[in-house]
């Protein structure tokens, strides 16, 4: 019996040592994320239509709050969220982009438009590519990140946020931001 609690007591430590670890890691993964500067800078997306809209070239110089919704069609909380950032997108649109980046698998584009038309997105919409996957370390949908004008990470949300959080945030920002929008 003593050599049961002994063999559990070790496994117990080693899963936790384990977690400990990879929680850690995507602390300091996130923490990095945060330093960059002008966060999609350098990605050209392309729209529903197949045209090359370059994020940053696009919307830098609007001096507005840019929320980008990293989301897929076939997630949950992603359409419990979208009904918000639509109302954000008409309450704030002196203040804020919305921008919506799709990474459904295959990247049916009939499929996201549908989607778009049923959710009533009324925002840019583009399609994610693996490249920025990696360069913005996806680990799961819906991620979001709130830009202040010059690119810079003001929030970066990972997981199911309601509208009242988004719009806290842009009322805090807009007042941190003051004369910039």
């Amino acid at each position: 019996m003593r050599k049961f609690f002994v063999i559990s007591f070790t496994l117990l430590l080693g899963a936790f040592f384990i977690f400990s670890c990879s929680k850690s890691k995507t602390q300091s993964e996130t923490n990095a994320t945060k330093t960059k500067k002008a966060i999609f800078q350098n990605f050209v997306l392309q729209d529903l239509d197949g045209n090359s809209v370059d994020l940053y070239k696009e919307f830098k110089d609007k001096n507005k709050i840019i929320i980008v919704d990293l989301f897929a069609t076939w997630c949950g909380p992603c359409r419990m969220e979208i009904p918000g950032f639509v109302s954000l997108n008409n309450t704030y649109k002196d203040k804020v982009i919305v921008v919506g980046v799709s990474f459904d698998r295959g990247g049916d584009v009939n499929a996201i438009k549908k989607f778009a038309s049923q959710m009533k997105m009324n925002y840019t919409i583009l399609r994610g590519t693996q490249a920025l996957a990696q360069y913005v370390q996806l680990r799961g949908i819906p991620r979001t990140f709130v830009l202040n004008p010059d690119f810079s990470i003001a929030k970066d949300m990972l997981g199911y946020h309601s509208k009242q959080e988004f719009e806290k945030l842009i009322l805090d920002l807009s007042k941190k931001l003051g004369s910039i929008i």
